[in-house]
């Protein structure tokens, strides 16, 4: 991808991240790289518990060791699980804000049937 696309992309995620209202609890779904949420450190710095889901270890592994070196100190829980599934009980009711970035281009089915359900 062309950094200036990269980073078009990166300012729009951004910009929604800044203008969501956050407490105690964030979730992010995908986390992918970490990318986006290591950039969003410094808005999630009151942030006491950041989960964050995806269906690889490596991967949750790989994003948390970036938003901890990003300077995240809260509590960070690792939530193994496809995207198309429920969130865990657990977790239900207990997040005030959520982020989801590059996402919904990597699902299955076409988008149209996909959002039906």
């Amino acid at each position: 991808m062309k950094k200036r696309a990269q980073n078009e992309i990166y300012l729009v995620a951004q910009h929604d991240l800044h203008q969501t209202p956050r407490g105690d609890a964030h979730v992010d779904i995908g986390v992918g790289t970490g990318f986006y949420l290591a950039a969003a450190a410094p808005e999630l710095a009151k942030t006491k518990t950041l989960a964050l889901l995806d269906l690889s270890p490596t991967t949750l592994a790989h994003a948390e060791a970036r938003v901890r070196a990003a300077g995240h100190d809260g509590t960070i829980e690792r939530v193994r699980q496809s995207v198309s599934d429920p969130p865990p009980a657990r977790m239900r009711g207990r997040s005030d804000s959520v982020s989801l970035f590059c996402l919904l281009h990597r699902l299955p089915g076409s988008f149209p049937t996909e959002a039906s359900h």
